[in-house]
């Protein structure tokens, strides 16, 4: 089988994910728990395909070994992991149907699946460390350090699941657990996973050389992210809110000085595509949800208040760092490892580009708005430009697929980067289209925005918060520190 046959084939599982998280955002409120569904779809689905596909592969890259040697293996472990993550989003979506009721036999269903995504994954961080305990010093080896410990953050992520899913926590305790459950799984396995992957991946997207300085960067910087993640898992456990404010201050503080490494790249070669302005915009948004987030622990309450706040930063972290990040490296990635020839891979990469900049200003500028307070129809409109500009990835991926899979391309000359001027027009483009939608919705419900109600008489139309996400863990039984967490919240 040639590598661009197994890359197609395991290819595919992303893409199911993502279709079945486009076809849910889309559903609106017909499908009961949509905001745990969405939240999962993407993270446990379709993010953690991508990065046990694309981890293996860099790490087969950077230590100069054979893309061929334990392809069989790899797939047992891909479908080992998509068992147990199909098997604990099936049986939490029967719990959501049963308005959060949890009967033994679907927690036992939900341990199950927990139990064997867990067993992958270990299978997954333990290939990888003897990997690179086997091959010679590779210049790169600390991408696969950012592996292994993002692997060690999931596996602790996915216990603290498993026992939220229980349902009869006491206390503060199911919010406490959701904190430190969503730290390792965002911060950690896909956090780690990214900032290690653009050690070497952001210049190739750039197509710049890589800046002094970065390896050494990445190499201090793992220690300091790691510890923050524990110091943030250890404060919530504990019960002090001012250990996990820390945790995620430091990690914020580490992110910056990992990053910032690459700023002689952008200098030099300003990205234009829609892979590498996509990716950048993504970890803004971390960075920013970062700072925000260790404000708001700090200033929190309580647990409850912070677990309320972390729910809120949903959307920054979910669409506007995790959404970006995923997309804009399947763009780049897709055409390089499925185009026969370079005519072929500069097909679907002009595929995936089109509109690029105005796809990248409409999904940021509609996430902006969705995560500012409110609800009505302008956040919803703006909600669906940001849906359909990242969404337009699925129908896009096709044609580029397609289009690289032809034997015979005509060649045409080698696309060039968009001058500064024309990425600016086309993101302002985009941005407009929010501005658009959002005065549309103010149009339709001025009272959304504190302008006097419609004069007609008729009452305004509501929808509520497009996607609002909210954890499913208050649904999840009618045990004592439930009901006091719905009590507390509304929900």
């Amino acid at each position: 089988m040639t590598l661009r046959t197994w890359n197609l084939r395991v290819g595919v599982v992303v893409f199911i994910w993502l279709s079945a998280l486009l076809g849910v955002a889309l559903a609106g409120d017909a499908v009961t728990g949509r905001p745990w569904l969405i939240i999962h779809l993407l993270g446990l689905g379709a993010a953690s395909n991508a990065i046990l596909i694309w981890s293996w592969y860099f790490t087969e890259a950077v230590l100069r070994l054979s893309h061929s040697d334990h392809r069989i293996l790899h797939a047992a472990r891909l479908t080992m992991f998509n068992v147990g993550a199909g098997t604990v989003v099936v049986s939490y979506g029967v719990i959501s149907v049963r308005e959060g009721e949890v009967s033994a036999g679907l927690w036992s269903a939900v341990l199950a699946g927990a139990v064997v995504a867990f067993a992958a994954i270990a299978w997954h961080s333990i290939a990888l460390l003897c990997r690179v305990r086997a091959a010679l010093s590779a210049r790169f080896a600390v991408m696969v350090h950012f592996y292994v410990a993002a692997g060690v953050a999931l596996l602790v992520g996915i216990g603290f699941g498993a026992a939220s899913a229980r349902g009869d926590l006491p206390g503060d305790w199911p919010a406490r657990l959701a904190v430190a459950h969503s730290t390792l799984n965002v911060f950690g396995w896909v956090g780690l996973t990214v900032i290690g992957t653009l050690v070497t991946f952001w210049p190739t997207i750039l197509r710049t050389r890589m800046a002094v300085g970065v390896e050494e960067a990445a190499a201090r910087g793992l220690p300091l992210l790691c510890s923050s993640i524990a110091v943030t898992v250890v404060g919530a456990l504990i019960g002090v809110q001012s250990v996990a404010a820390i945790g995620l201050a430091v990690y914020a503080a580490a992110l910056a000085y990992v990053v910032w490494a690459h700023a002689d790249e952008v200098r030099r070669k300003p990205p234009t595509s829609f892979a590498g302005l996509s990716v950048l915009a993504g970890v803004i948004w971390l960075l920013v949800a970062l700072v925000v987030g260790a404000v708001a622990y700090f200033t929190a309450p309580d647990w409850i208040a912070v677990h309320d706040r972390l729910n809120d930063l949903t959307t920054a972290l979910l669409g506007g760092f995790l959404a970006q990040v995923l997309l804009g490296a399947l763009s780049y990635l897709v055409p390089v490892v499925l185009g026969r020839k370079p005519s072929a891979t500069q097909a679907g990469t002009r595929m995936l580009d089109i509109a690029g900049p105005a796809r990248v200003g409409a999904a940021n500028a509609g996430l902006l708005v969705w995560t500012l307070p409110g609800s009505g129809w302008p956040h919803t409109l703006s909600a669906a430009v940001a849906v359909v500009a990242l969404g337009s990835f699925i129908p896009l991926v096709i044609w580029a697929t397609v289009a690289s899979s032809r034997r015979q391309i005509a060649a045409r000359p080698r696309a060039t980067a968009r001058p500064s001027g024309v990425v600016l027009g086309s993101m302002a483009a985009g941005v407009a289209a929010v501005v658009v939608a959002a005065a549309v919705g103010v149009a339709v419900d001025p009272a959304a925005v504190g302008l006097p109600a419609r004069s007609d008489g008729a009452p305004p139309l509501r929808p509520g918060r497009p996607l609002a996400y909210k954890s499913a863990l208050p649904a999840c039984g009618s045990h004592r520190g439930a009901s006091r967490f719905r009590a507390a919240t509304g929900w």
